[in-house]
């Protein structure tokens, strides 16, 4: 189901909230608390090792509706290249996350623009974001 997302910065809120209308976080069904590793002895038994993963869940928020006007990407941009930024996702039904963008998964800012052209501030932009949840909740 898509609805609306809401984004703020963590410690110094922006001067306007980023909305999203549309949005749908992707990779909800994608991901298990559990972490496990196997491995085997010289002897050939397998040894495993497991535990509960307690942060780092992914976030992507995106959608074939998913739409932002030129202006909002690069805004998005460029919090994106502020190292450790903390920011509070906020899905439509009222659950938050504080999370981090996702640098390792490919861009963590994925636009793609409807036109091979420059872009003017008022283009509309397909948009992907990529997060990394560090809690469920404010800070």
């Amino acid at each position: 189901m898509s609805g609306t997302v809401w984004i703020d910065a963590a410690e110094q809120p922006l001067s306007r909230p980023i909305r999203l209308d549309e949005a749908v976080w992707l990779d909800e069904a994608r991901w298990s608390d559990v972490a496990q590793t196997t491995s085997y002895t010289l002897a050939g038994s397998l040894i495993v090792e497991g535990g509960t993963k307690l942060a780092g869940r992914p976030l992507t928020i995106g959608g074939d509706n998913c739409w932002a006007e030129w202006s909002l990407c690069k805004q998005l941009l460029a919090l994106s290249n502020e190292c450790g930024l903390k920011l509070i996702v906020t899905l439509e039904d009222g659950r938050e996350f504080t999370v981090l963008f996702r640098h390792g998964d490919g861009d963590c800012v994925e636009v793609a623009r409807l036109y091979e052209r420059q872009p003017q501030d008022t283009d509309w932009c397909r948009l992907t974001l990529r997060f990394l949840i560090l809690k469920e909740g404010r800070d």
